[in-house]
């Protein structure tokens, strides 16, 4: 079976041929497979590798014997928790780990975007003297009207 190294640079060639905006380069000590800037997929030592993940990826890649938490930056607070490295003894499974780090950090790129975009759209609009739109207050929702007929109807309902 092919040593970590070996298996992090075939899947990396794999990826920047089938793939846009994805490079390899040294971050934190140790050489990352980035997107567009932003690290997905690293090579913690010579029989792990850390991916960075989140959802329902992340637990599954938890649950592989020998999986931890893995901080890039060795913090201990709670800043770690989207990196998980996975062992050597599952070498078969970092292909779909990859590409699932590198469709996490395409996600998290594309909401860091939409924020930004709301942000600037708000400052501008201020700056144009434009108001925002601001949802209804609390009590213009929930009318004494609307409350007493929901008590009412919750009063008519009965267990069998």
């Amino acid at each position: 079976m092919a040593n970590a190294r070996t298996r992090f640079e075939t899947i990396c060639d794999y990826l920047i041929r089938s793939h846009d905006n994805i490079s390899v380069a040294r971050m934190y000590g140790v050489n990352m497979a980035l997107k567009g800037g932003h690290p997905f997929v690293a090579l913690v030592s010579d029989d792990v590798m850390g991916f960075k993940l989140h959802g329902r990826v992340r637990l599954q890649a938890l649950a592989l014997i020998g999986s931890k938490f893995w901080d890039p930056l060795n913090r201990t607070d709670a800043h770690g928790m989207d990196w998980v490295k996975v062992p050597g003894e599952h070498q078969i499974r970092w292909d779909r780990l990859s590409i699932e780090a590198m469709r996490c950090c395409g996600e998290n790129q594309s909401a860091i975007a939409k924020v930004a975009s709301a942000v600037a759209n708000s400052q501008a609009a201020v700056k144009e003297g434009r108001t925002l739109a601001q949802p209804p207050a609390a009590a213009s929702r929930w009318t004494a009207s609307f409350i007493m007929d929901a008590i009412r109807r919750a009063a008519g309902m009965s267990l069998k």
